[in-house]
């Protein structure tokens, strides 16, 4: 069910009405295939429920509702013969890979499936430089023929001709008094759990931190027995943490718990993808493997819904110019110039191509949200769509938002003020007050030095698109992985920029193309 949308449009041929729906094949699907149009898209009727509708020889399909544009979650698509439009909400929990070439257009949250089924790829060369010095804030693809279809645009085809605009959405800025944060707090919860949760069997994805738990407490005796506090337990004394919190957890929302344990020799990252040879999005996540596991248990047990704590960093963080992670123009060209953290493996021609490789103008409109939040989306929510399941977060708010992003730094800092509302709630303090946080990167860490991850490097290493083309210095590389094992335990600098190397590596060899195209 990786499918939840797919579209194919060949505009040379379309010229007749498009033909009638037709649910012969599924019953879980619209489906139309006739005259060069290919649409398939997933009957759901829960959040956010699909539509399909054709007037005449017009056919209007999608999810949700366009009724309020800051509270609700929609993408509506309007076909009629040579014209297509396109239009997303501010939230992007869908995501959405498109291609248009010699005249073909292809959209779907399938990104091997748009892969597959566009004309020509060539690889991304800035993306290949970019993955060696991660930033997942990056929305781009491996091939420059590939983009992502980006938060409150609209796009249209017609006459052969695509066009994205981007829709200016002003937010009314609340009372930025601290006093206040309860109450914005609660209303915010409060329409979520309306709108989003109730009414169906929903999971809460609880990492042990402070904001995945917020909901699953507030929520304490409003929710069907068969709902669940779900997690990933990671290994050692995060684990155990994590367990404390979730314990206490269940006793206050009365919800059972479904707790997957990660295992580094098992599922190690990116252990899937290599396994499966198949392309992917290059900033998929990380804990892949684990979250896939959780997520087919929770479809085995008819989850229709799972609420998360995506969004809690952003809302506390200070405020930023988003403009600063777009990585175009004179701002960013200088940055680069300046930058010197260079892994001690990649090559003098990686340093001068990565410094010249910065774009002219901005790829894509600044999101109303927060661009590392939709990055947070773009590498995570097909795991849960994938399983019939939709991914929303109480955080992901922009009024909230708005609120939090303008109050004093002191209340922002390490969460504050949300620890604060925890206290007067009287919930336990191990929730939100541990003597020692979490820190999952220590699993990434431990990850990438074990013996699977070594047996990937070896195999890598021997035909390297990286080393054909002067990138990367395997020698270099080898050693470096080679000297952890003599270092105590601790966080190695350079790990997740050969986790990036063997990102790339992985998807041109899975995607069959030559680098060198």
């Amino acid at each position: 069910m990786a499918d939840f949308i797919k579209l194919k449009i060949d505009f040379r041929s379309i010229t007749d009405s498009p033909g009638d729906c037709s649910n012969e094949k599924s019953d879980d699907y619209y489906l139309v295939d006739v005259q060069n149009l290919y649409i398939k898209l997933i009957k759901r009727p829960h959040y956010p429920t699909t539509f399909f509708r054709r007037t005449g020889d017009k056919i209007i399909f999608g999810y949700g509702s366009q009724d309020d544009e800051l509270q609700d979650e929609f993408l509506v698509i309007n076909f009629s013969r040579n014209r297509l439009v396109i239009k997303r909400d501010i939230y992007g929990s869908l995501p959405l890979f498109y291609s248009f070439e010699d005249s073909i257009f292809t959209l779907s949250n399938d990104y091997d499936w748009v892969m597959e089924n566009t004309v020509r790829l060539t690889p991304n060369y800035r993306h290949l430089l970019t993955l060696m010095i991660p930033n997942p804030d990056i929305h781009d693809c491996l091939f420059e023929e590939i983009s992502l279809l980006e938060t409150q645009s609209t796009l249209v085809v017609k006459n052969n001709y695509l066009n994205i605009s981007y829709r200016a959405i002003k937010l009314t800025t609340p009372s930025t008094d601290p006093r206040d944060f309860k109450k914005i707090l609660e209303e915010s919860l409060e329409n979520f759990f309306i709108t989003r949760i109730s009414g169906q069997l929903a999971a809460f994805e609880v990492s042990g931190g402070i904001d995945s738990a917020l909901l699953p407490l507030y929520s304490a005796g409003r929710m069907p027995d068969t709902s669940l506090v779900a997690s990933m337990i990671f290994p050692g004394e995060f684990g155990e943490t994590q367990s404390t919190k979730l314990l206490e957890i269940q006793k206050i929302s009365g919800l059972n718990s479904l707790q997957i344990p990660v295992d580094i020799n098992l599922n190690p990252p990116l252990s899937r993808f290599n396994r499966s040879q198949k392309p992917f999005y290059s900033y998929t996540e990380i804990y892949f493997e684990a979250l896939d596991n959780l997520a087919a248990e929770l479809e085995q047990k008819g989850i229709k819904l799972i609420s998360t704590g995506l969004g809690g960093d952003e809302l506390f963080e200070s405020k930023s110019d988003n403009f600063d992670l777009f990585s175009f123009g004179e701002h960013e060209f200088s940055r680069r110039n300046k930058f010197k953290d260079y892994p001690p493996f990649v090559t003098e021609k990686f340093k001068k191509d990565y410094r010249a490789g910065v774009y002219a103008k901005e790829r894509y409109q600044l999101p109303l949200m927060p661009i590392s939040l939709i990055g947070s989306q773009l590498a995570r929510n097909n795991i849960y769509i994938s399983r019939g399941i939709w991914s929303v977060s109480p955080f992901i708010n922009p009024v909230l938002l708005a609120f939090c992003n303008l109050l004093p730094v002191q209340f922002r800092a390490n969460k504050n003020i949300l620890k604060s509302y925890y206290s007067a709630k009287r919930y336990p303090e191990v929730i939100y007050n541990p003597v020692v946080n979490e820190h999952f990167g220590h699993f990434f860490n431990e990850a990438m030095q074990s013996q699977k991850i070594k047996e990937l490097i070896s195999s890598y290493s021997k035909v390297s698109a990286y080393d054909e083309m002067d990138l990367v210095s395997l020698p270099k590389l080898l050693d470096y992985y080679e000297s952890l094992a003599d270092n105590p335990p601790g966080n190695p600098e350079y790990l997740f920029n050969i986790y990036g190397w063997l990102c790339g590596e992985i998807n041109l060899r899975s995607s069959k193309i030559d680098s060198h195209t």
